[in-house]
């Protein structure tokens, strides 16, 4: 049975370029903001830009957010950039607000030092901590791991055991993916990363 992909099209993102990108892998995809389409798909994925906060009122508005809080063990879920921090208990980029919490964590604004900038925008590499994901599968023998970034906010895990790639910044790390059972986070943008982010892409939609 053909499996049912959904893109949450929510306004403070670039659906339309991970669409092209899924599609460039070999998959079909919908893009829809609407509550029975996403509880009729296999694996949904949430993309997001701008603030945690303006994403959550959208989904909140849209009745979606309780069921993502809730989401089905048996269904596959990615969230990509914010779509990601919403993963956590708390954010603090606008005062506490709580997210999913699917992932324990909380999202804090990058600690950085005065000859490091923010955002953090651009070209960084990936250094996988967690072997064992699939999402991860064959890329620990590229030569290029770079993939793009664009984001003050890091998303700091409870449990280390969810981490499975981290990026360096500075003289710190940064959460680039985590995993808890079904459930994915890029805090980089797959669409805008070249193969390797299509790669990612097609080992979480061949899960």
């Amino acid at each position: 049975m053909k499996e049912n992909i959904l893109i949450i099209d929510i306004p403070t993102s670039n659906v339309g370029s991970i669409k092209n990108a899924i599609n460039e892998v070999g998959f079909d995809v919908r893009i829809s903001s609407n509550l029975e389409d996403i509880k009729n798909s296999d694996k949904v994925i949430l993309p997001g830009h701008g603030t945690f906060s303006a994403a959550k009122k959208f989904l909140v508005e849209k009745k979606i957010f309780q069921y993502l809080k809730n989401y089905p063990k048996n269904k596959f879920f990615l969230g990509i950039c914010v779509g990601m921090q919403l993963l956590a208990t708390y954010s603090y980029e606008e005062g506490k607000d709580d997210g999913f919490d699917l992932i324990k964590g909380e999202v804090k604004k990058i600690t950085c030092k005065s000859h490091e900038k923010l955002p953090h925008i651009g070209w960084n590499q990936i250094d996988v901590v967690n072997k064992n994901s699939k999402i991860i599968n064959d890329i620990i023998f590229f030569e290029e791991n770079d993939v793009y970034f664009s984001h003050s906010y890091n998303f700091n895990l409870e449990n280390t055991e969810n981490l499975i790639c981290s990026t360096p910044f500075g003289q710190n790390y940064i959460t680039s993916i985590i995993q808890k059972e079904n459930i994915f986070g890029l805090q980089f943008h797959p669409e805008k990363s070249s193969f390797l982010g299509k790669k990612i892409l097609k080992n979480f939609l061949d899960l």
